[in-house]
């Protein structure tokens, strides 16, 4: 049997690997998500009015951006940016933009049901 002390260090041990792993994710995906004008590509995705039926034979991403109005600041408010990245033809589509009204704005593109599903604040309910 180990001593009583070396479990509690390898307990230990344990939780620091995974609240580190946690923490770098956490980082990951504040860097991803942030958008900054200096970043930004010039190549402008296709804009998609409605979902085709010729979208929907592969596979894709539903992938949502946030954006000021203005480019600048939250004074003309803030939108999601909704877009499809087909991966077998790797064709980024712009599918539509939306208010940002929620706390946390998540957004998913169903082609096959040709909806958007997303969050928003409702009337005296939250998110």
């Amino acid at each position: 049997m180990a001593p009583i002390g070396e479990g509690g260090d390898m307990m230990n041990r344990n939780w620091f690997s995974i609240l580190s792993v946690v923490v770098i994710i956490i980082l990951l995906t504040l860097n991803i998500g942030c958008n900054s004008s200096s970043t930004r590509s010039n190549v402008q995705p296709e804009k998609s009015k409605t979902i085709t039926a010729e979208l929907q034979r592969g596979d894709y991403l539903s992938i949502t951006n946030t954006e000021y109005v203005n480019g600048v600041d939250t004074d003309a408010g803030m939108v999601m940016r909704i877009y499809t990245y087909d991966i077998n033809n790797k064709v980024l589509s712009k599918v539509d933009d939306l208010p940002y009204t929620s706390q946390y704005p998540l957004s998913v593109v169903s082609l096959k049901e040709d909806k958007i599903y997303y969050s928003a604040a409702g009337e005296g309910k939250g998110d």
